[in-house]
């Protein structure tokens, strides 16, 4: 019955779907350090492929910059934290309901928070509805072979 709970679970099971180990943190998305909160993360996936932890945060509306600092500085929070001396690469990504702006521009919202749109997640979609694997940092950076 909420919308915004749907969208989530269905972003974790769609990294499931996709080769992930994804597990969806409702009730304990909160990220504290003691009495401060830092953020919030709606779902961990982690690709064996590429080592990589995924930290997945789901918005029905169009990305918020200052969301996305805070998301990002809770990743870097994290990889010092508890991945200091391992090769796990942490990466944060927002997957959002919204349709992406017109004027599309590499990180656009000046952030190293990966923003997945309706667009983005349709095309997600195809690729596990063909039995393919998710290749976060080739999606990250389509450059890369």
């Amino acid at each position: 019955k909420n919308a915004a709970r749907l969208f989530e679970v269905s972003v974790q099971w769609l990294l499931s779907a996709l080769g992930y180990h994804a597990i969806w943190l409702h009730g304990c998305e909160r990220i504290k350090d003691g009495n401060i909160e830092l953020g919030t993360i709606d779902c961990l996936a982690y690709g064996e492929d590429e080592n990589l932890l995924l930290l997945a945060s789901c918005s029905l509306a169009a990305p918020n910059p200052s969301e996305l600092h805070r998301q990002e500085n809770l990743m870097t929070w994290i990889n010092k934290r508890l991945f200091p001396e391992s090769t796990v690469k942490v990466c944060s990504a927002l997957f959002t309901a919204s349709h992406a702006p017109e004027a599309r521009q590499e990180k656009a919202y000046g952030s190293a928070v990966k923003v997945f749109f309706k667009e983005d997640i349709e095309r997600l979609l195809q690729a596990a509805r063909a039995g393919r694997k998710f290749n976060f940092s080739k999606f990250h950076n389509p450059s890369i072979s």
